[in-house]
């Protein structure tokens, strides 16, 4: 069985870190912050797809990392998952000139994340 490399971008990193903080809306040391919430990947010692990040400015860096992944997203009354298929929504709209529609129901992010991240990776410019 042959495992797949995780997806690396530097571009989509660069991309994401200049965009808003997903928590404030501020655009002063964003960071890009890979989510470590399943079914995302990674785990102990493992990071996830680089497709799989929000930006968020240090502070609410730091934060997350203090309190943890779900009570900080509770707390900050965002879904990751939304923010994530924005960004890779408006992705595609720029570096390929793709229309999409854009989904809007929280419940099917996840699924809308998995499928354009597939896209970016077949697409061989990942």
């Amino acid at each position: 069985m042959q495992l797949m490399k995780t997806p690396r971008s530097a571009m989509y990193l660069a991309f994401v870190r200049s965009q808003l903080c997903a928590v404030t809306q501020t655009d002063h040391g964003v960071v890009a912050h890979h989510v470590r919430m399943p079914p995302h990947g990674g785990g102990v010692g493992l990071k996830p797809s680089d497709y799989r990040t929000v930006p968020l400015n240090q502070m609410r860096h730091l934060e997350l990392h203090q309190v943890g992944e779900k009570t900080f997203w509770k707390r900050a009354g965002v879904v990751p998952e939304m923010v994530m298929a924005e960004l890779l929504h408006l992705w595609i709209m720029k570096r390929y000139g793709i229309e999409l529609p854009m989904i809007e129901d929280p419940d099917q992010a996840c699924a809308y994340v998995d499928a354009l991240e597939r896209f970016i990776v077949s697409s061989g410019a990942a």
